[in-house]
């Protein structure tokens, strides 16, 4: 959870200083892992979680804490041109070549 508290610090850091003229951050957060949730229901749920992202119109995402479902996201992401990154996935030759 320390990576989701930094993102909220830093949200609301940016917005409290204006550091970003003319703009106000919201964040919309999704759970993609549920602990209760294992195997190909929980690939499902972190697909789910980011397709409900897209249709709420984001511009930006910070992706999941697994590369490989950071991976799925960012094939969907790279395809409508929205940014992703992720605070704890890591980039590999694999889900390097979507962003």
């Amino acid at each position: 959870m320390s990576g989701v508290s930094a993102i909220r610090l830093a949200v609301a850091e940016i917005n409290a200083q204006n550091l970003i003229p003319g703009a106000y951050i919201t964040l919309i957060e999704k759970d993609s892992y549920p602990r209760s949730v294992e195997g190909q229901a929980a690939i499902t749920q972190a697909v789910f979680s980011a397709i409900s992202l897209i249709q709420e119109g984001v511009i930006g995402v910070i992706g999941d804490v697994s590369s490989s479902w950071t991976s799925l996201s960012a094939l969907m992401t790279s395809t409508l041109q929205i940014p992703q990154c992720s605070f704890s996935a890591i980039a590999s030759k694999y889900c390097g070549s979507f962003f």
